[in-house]
């Protein structure tokens, strides 16, 4: 059996607990076992709802054993719960709600899979978590599903000791339906996680053409830009060619740095509270003045070159959060903030993976968003920088972790080969060494390569600067090239970082985890598939292939075949 360890510090990657708080892996009524799922049942509740009727459709099924917890149905109510099926047929308890109502045994083992990047690059996205529930019927049983819709159905997975109330169950899974497949034999229903809400836009705020704050009629339908933490020379909307005011952000800002024309900055006389006074405003000539809680501008200056300005953007407070200048504060408000479908803070965030991202990356940084994107593209952006991934848990909560080199990792986990492996390890994936890692800082959101575009007094230095698409800190390791004819020089662009001194680090810490050969492995294992150990640490004795002891879980795949699972680990 695996062997489980107790530590008081932030678990890896933010999987449980929080600083000073022991933590364990594992789901279910007992948290500390593994293999927690032998002897249990599931049970599978979904909450449907029937187009073109009102109220709760009849089913002849089993009406709901009590409401969601807060914030799972986002103001769906209506929708009706259904004790749909467990994987062993019996009557509810005279302690469930409702008592005495029979349960049919057609669910099979849930089938799904989930990983963090694909092969041995973790800047390869793994995707949504995907798979199926499968309910056996060659009788008919479930045909009354079929007059449901099934996109998007929120469905709970709970699991128990046989014959005790399925009250006491606690819920190990959490999903979406993406589609109700049926045969002769059986129905199946599709999975989706609850992922689906990032891949929805960024935002859907466009501009109205109808003057002022919402632009002349040329910007009518345009995407209105976004402006989170530090960001540089950025191109601002012009919104008035009468008023010559300048948009960088639909949001509040917390400071213009600075505004340059055509290079060359301009001092900044006052700041306005709205865009009627800013239009108003007598500016001395070579200044500009702002409205910070609309991010305008308004140079005073015969148009000649382009405008560009220095921000630190967004400074709304949502949820009691200020303006968010580091990865960690930036992703909670693009996942919780602005768009038609958003994370609840409260209940759907890991916390204690945000806070654990926050301390160790704590660098400012800063993105800009003037085009269509949606908002896990975006935060998949913002994680690239230092190697890091995004998933959703098995109770639904949005989780963040990074990428570090497992031999330097403190195991969670130990397992001893021909002991506790059901199957054989195998390797999947492997890559050569990188030559080389650059990481983007001061990223150039609006370039200006051609010299003409710049006044003629600015420095050669300067013009430069504004020119190029960004700066780069390079960490590299040219002398592996001859061991390794193929090793790639990997550059990482819009890392977000402000300060050179922050990207130098993160290179640095790159090139040292790919300085070396990285294998992907996948292991048949007899561990709870619902267990929380994605991001995690195993320790890996005993090993028929001599692999590296230390691993860190990427993947998990569930078959729903059997109490096997495949887990895939990156070492």
């Amino acid at each position: 059996m695996p062997t489980i360890e107790y530590f008081d510090t932030f678990a890896p990657f933010g999987s449980l607990g929080g600083p000073g708080d022991p933590w364990v892996i594992g789901v279910g009524a007992d948290p500390l076992a593994l293999q927690a799922h032998l002897g249990q049942d599931l049970l599978l509740i979904a909450y449907p709802w029937t187009e073109g009727e009102e109220g709760s459709p009849d089913l002849d099924m089993f009406p709901p054993f009590g409401a969601l917890p807060d914030g799972w149905l986002d103001g769906e109510s209506e929708r009706t719960a259904l004790y749909v099926a467990a994987t062993r047929g019996r009557s509810t308890d005279n302690d469930d709600e409702p008592p005495a109502q029979y349960v049919p045994g057609r669910l099979t083992p849930i089938n799904f899979g989930t990983r963090l990047f694909d092969g041995v690059d973790p800047l390869a996205r793994g995707g949504f978590n995907v798979g199926v529930i499968t309910l056996i019927d060659p009788e008919g049983l479930f045909n009354s599903l079929i007059g449901y819709s099934w996109d998007n159905v929120p469905l709970v997975i709970k699991r128990g000791p046989r014959n005790t109330p399925f009250v006491d169950w606690p819920v190990v899974a959490r999903f979406r339906s993406a589609g109700l497949l049926r045969d002769m034999d059986a129905k199946t229903i599709q999975l989706r996680d609850v992922g689906w809400q990032l891949a929805g836009p960024l935002h859907s705020e466009t501009y109205l053409g109808t003057g002022d704050i919402e632009g002349d009629v040329a910007l009518t339908g345009r995407i209105k830009p976004w402006a989170l933490g530090h960001c540089f020379n950025i191109e601002p909307v012009l919104l008035s060619a009468s008023d010559q005011i300048f948009q960088w952000s639909l949001s509040s800002s917390e400071e213009l740095v600075a505004m340059r024309h055509g290079g060359v900055d301009f001092p900044i006389d006052a700041d306005y509270p709205d865009y009627a006074s800013l239009a108003a405003a007598v500016i001395p000539g070579g200044e500009c003045a702002t409205c910070l809680a609309l991010s305008l501008v308004r140079p005073n200056v015969t148009l000649e070159f382009g405008i560009r300005v220095d921000v630190i953007g967004d400074a709304d407070v949502v949820n009691g959060h200020g303006t968010p200048t580091t990865r960690e504060a930036i992703i909670r408000r693009v996942a919780t903030h602005r768009g038609a479908s958003l994370l609840d803070e409260f209940s759907e965030l890991d916390q204690s993976s945000f806070q654990r991202m926050n301390a160790y990356h704590s660098a400012p940084v800063g993105w800009y968003f003037n085009s269509d994107i949606t908002k896990q593209a975006a935060i998949d952006l913002m994680l690239r920088g230092v190697l890091g991934w995004s998933i959703f848990t098995p109770d639904g909560r949005l989780r963040l972790g990074w990428l570090a080199a497992p031999e330097e990792q403190t195991a969670t986990l130990n397992l001893v080969g021909a002991v506790d492996d059901i199957g054989k390890p195998r390797l999947i994936a492997t890559s050569t060494p990188r030559r080389g890692t650059r990481i983007s800082w001061q990223w150039n959101y609006g370039p200006q390569p051609d010299r003409s575009s710049l006044a003629g007094g600015v420095s050669d230095e300067d013009a430069l600067l504004y020119g190029q698409q960004a700066q780069f800190a390079p960490s590299l390791s040219p002398q592996l090239a001859t061991l390794y004819p193929t090793a790639n020089l990997v550059t990482i662009d819009q890392a977000g970082f402000r300060d050179e001194a922050d990207a130098v680090l993160e290179a640095t810490r790159q090139q040292a985890i790919f300085s070396v050969v990285r294998n992907r492995y996948e292991r048949q294992l007899q561990i709870d598939p619902f267990v929380d150990v994605i991001g995690v640490t195993f320790n890996v004795s005993n090993d028929p292939l001599n692999a590296p002891q230390l691993q860190i879980c990427v993947g998990i795949n569930a078959t729903g075949t059997s109490s096997v699972s495949t887990f895939e680990f990156f070492s």
